[in-house]
């Protein structure tokens, strides 16, 4: 038997980095077991590519 898979949810983030900028973005509705996928490029040569994962105990 074929069972149907849950609906996935997507979404894309695109931005982009001055020199000493930061970005921060809040998931909260992240839930156990639900996947995260993250991506970074440097597009200059001079970037030092650094990404977090943090819960919400950290305090931003």
């Amino acid at each position: 038997p074929v069972q149907a898979q849950e609906d996935k949810f997507v979404q894309e983030i695109r931005d982009h980095l001055e020199h000493d900028d930061t970005l921060l973005f809040l998931l909260p509705n992240l839930h156990a077991g639900d996947r995260i996928y993250v991506y970074m490029e440097g597009d200059s040569g001079n970037l030092d590519p650094f990404i977090a994962i943090t819960d919400d105990q950290l305090d931003l």
